[in-house]
């Protein structure tokens, strides 16, 4: 008798603890983690003054990283110079970093957006929106400016192939 009791504890005590377990384990909601996500993407940018029509659009390569946290981003444009000839004069921009950048994402593809932003680039307050729109083949970034206390808006997009 006693050799039964010792095979029925060994048997039923470890069912016994496995039924235990806790069959409804928490696991992490993962739905609205933030992830940060960087991109330092090499392409064209085109320059150029809306209003003045004779100015020429300049053309250049130039690097731009974007770094988004959730609905937020960051964008940083390296300095590039804009030639305007009827001036004679070359205007120096310098790297630009735009914070506060809205992200709102819809099928894969985020879209970017800051109505009003201020960023010192170079010599230059630069005072101005960003539109763009990121997707998994192409980036386009337009930002309207106006550097320092020029007259004129600047319009400048970025495109890169991702």
């Amino acid at each position: 008798m006693t050799n039964l009791i010792k095979y029925l504890l060994i048997f039923l005590l470890p069912s016994a603890l496995l039924s235990c377990a806790d069959d409804n384990v928490h696991q992490p909601d993962v739905s609205n983690e933030i992830h940060t996500i960087y991109l330092k993407m090499t392409g064209n940018m085109t320059t150029s003054v809306p209003d003045m029509p004779v100015f020429e659009p300049v053309e250049s390569e130039e690097i731009v990283s974007v770094t988004i946290n959730g609905n937020k981003a960051e964008a940083c444009f390296t300095a590039f110079d804009i030639d305007i000839p009827m001036m004679n004069r070359v205007i120096s921009i310098g790297d630009m970093e735009i914070y506060g950048v809205s992200v709102n994402e819809v099928d894969g593809v985020k879209t970017l957006s800051a109505g009003n932003f201020e960023c010192q680039g170079g010599d230059y307050i630069i005072k101005g929106s960003l539109q763009g729109e990121i997707s998994s083949g192409k980036a386009e970034i337009t930002i309207l400016y106006r550097p320092g206390s020029m007259p004129f808006e600047c319009r400048s997009t970025f495109t890169s192939n991702l």
